[in-house]
């Protein structure tokens, strides 16, 4: 169905991303580590660069990162040494160890990306048959989903737990500002889901004190966390978290917009579970 209409008083805002978005590089938890031990070995400082960014100076030894032929997603660079000192064979060595340390990243992210590409296309299985509509889209648009919520309220993190009412539990399925690694956690049990439980209920919860964040068992340590329900009128989906490095508050803006956000989320995911409904009706019609 087609609608022609136009208002000249409308104001129109295109929500076109890059087909690459080097922001949307998945979160390493154990890169810090990696990079403090690359240093202590080769006696050099040694830095990542997401693809996109400015390589520090001139006379500096870079190496790719990659997850595909078609796909650099950053740079290792190893610091120049004083000048007009002669190449060694210890500069030979911290060369070849940094392009054996790239091809690890590589293989790291290129698993990191296949995890979050797995849990995420299994966000939604209640259990029902595929969408025709792309996956990758539908993922990408729940993860930017939460990466502007975190820019407009200057959090540092999100992310989206799923409902499992067979065994009662919530499984991290989407997730901004935190480690990939996170989506290997198991499923939390409502039994130990306090602040999700009464956020299910139909109320925004906020933690931001020790008696709080001690007693509702967040599933993230930070100072500050909220939870927010993701429902729609008929179904309840799970919950939605942020959290802040600082402690804060939100006033009745913040939490009207994080109720939004939640209720976009629950609207793109029973769509989405209507939709596979109406294929599988399809299916069942044309066996039949």
């Amino acid at each position: 169905m087609n609608f022609d209409y136009s208002d000249p008083y409308l104001r129109i805002f295109p929500h076109n991303r890059p087909a690459l978005d080097h922001e949307d590089v998945p979160y390493f938890g154990g890169l810090p580590d990696l990079l403090r031990s690359a240093r202590e070995y080769t006696k050099r400082e040694i830095v990542f660069v997401r693809a996109g960014g400015s390589v520090p100076g001139d006379d500096v030894f870079s190496v790719p990162v990659c997850i595909s032929d078609e796909k650099t997603i950053g740079f290792l660079v190893l610091a120049p040494k004083k000048k007009n000192t002669p190449r060694s064979k210890a500069d030979a060595t911290a060369e070849r160890f940094l392009r054996d340390l790239a091809g690890l990243l590589g293989d790291a992210y290129r698993w990191q990306y296949a995890l979050r590409e797995n849990e995420e296309v299994n966000i939604n299985k209640l259990p029902l048959p595929i969408v025709n509509r792309s996956e990758e889209k539908f993922s990408l648009s729940l993860r930017e989903q939460l990466k502007d919520a975190v820019r407009l309220l200057k959090v540092d993190a999100a992310s989206l737990y799923v409902l499992n009412n067979v065994n009662r539990t919530l499984k991290l399925r989407c997730t901004w500002g935190l480690p990939e690694e996170r989506l290997l956690d198991p499923p939390r049990p409502l039994s130990r889901a306090m602040a999700d439980v009464e956020a299910m209920l139909g109320h925004a919860v906020v933690l931001n004190d020790d008696f709080s964040l001690t007693s509702y068992n967040p599933p993230e340590n930070f100072q500050t966390a909220a939870c927010i329900p993701v429902a729609s009128n008929s179904t309840i989906f799970g919950t939605v978290w942020f959290f802040a490095n600082e402690t804060r508050d939100f006033d009745s803006r913040e939490m009207c917009f994080l109720e939004i956000v939640a209720g976009r989320i629950a609207a793109e995911l029973e769509c989405r579970a209507v939709t596979i409904e109406l294929n599988n009706c399809d299916t069942a019609k044309a066996i039949a």
